[in-house]
């Protein structure tokens, strides 16, 4: 009987009435490293993470084996290979790549590499950059936080190139519908401030 009890208790840990599989917009990998359902947000809905340059961003990822083996290393995503040395793997956060831009997250164990597909992090030009304005002749405005020496605004923004438009920032949403039309219609790269939380 305890064996019986046992058996119950082990095959329960595999297949349980009370929690469906988890569904995500990941595929396997090779490497058994994956995204976490965390990666997506609340709503499981979005597909970009925000961080400024060399940074720590949070990238919940699930892994088979020892993850004190592991390496990461950023990857744009029209790339294959990374500009910036691999660095070991220590918990869920990672250090975001010097230059702005969109990247996947590579992880490495000895000759393996895998690239995650999704999210994808936005690494963002940080909001100090703007100058009277503009940003790289990119015409942004000015705050009211600014105006009356507060803080509250945005710590960055998406450089946004022709090619970024189609860009996923949600299931639903592409990063070209939030670039502005008006008379800067033909200039760029763009800049989109982007609150993360109202995205999710």
């Amino acid at each position: 009987m305890l064996i019986s009890a046992v058996a119950v208790l082990g095959a329960s840990a595999f297949i349980s009435p009370f929690e469906p599989a988890p569904t995500a917009p990941f595929a396997a990998l090779g490497l058994g490293a994956a995204p976490s359902l965390n990666a997506f947000g609340v709503s499981q809905e979005v597909r970009l993470r925000f961080a400024l340059p060399k940074t720590g961003v949070e990238f919940p990822i699930e892994v088979s084996g020892d993850p004190a083996r592991l390496s990461y290393e950023w990857v744009e995503i029209r790339d294959s290979i990374s500009r910036e040395a691999p660095r070991p793997v220590n918990g869920a956060s990672f250090v975001t790549p010097t230059t702005p831009g969109y990247y996947r997250l590579a992880i490495i164990r000895g000759i393996e590499r895998e690239i995650i597909p999704a999210p994808t992090v936005a690494v963002m030009v940080p909001f100090e950059q703007k100058v009277k304005g503009r940003l790289n002749g990119y015409r942004i405005g000015t705050y009211l936080a600014e105006r009356v020496g507060r803080h509250d605004h945005p710590a960055g923004f998406l450089e946004v190139r022709a090619e970024d438009a189609e860009l996923r920032v949600s299931t639903h949403l592409r990063l070209g519908d939030f670039l502005t039309h008006d008379a800067q219609e033909d200039v760029w790269p763009k800049y989109v401030a982007l609150n993360p939380k109202l995205l999710d």
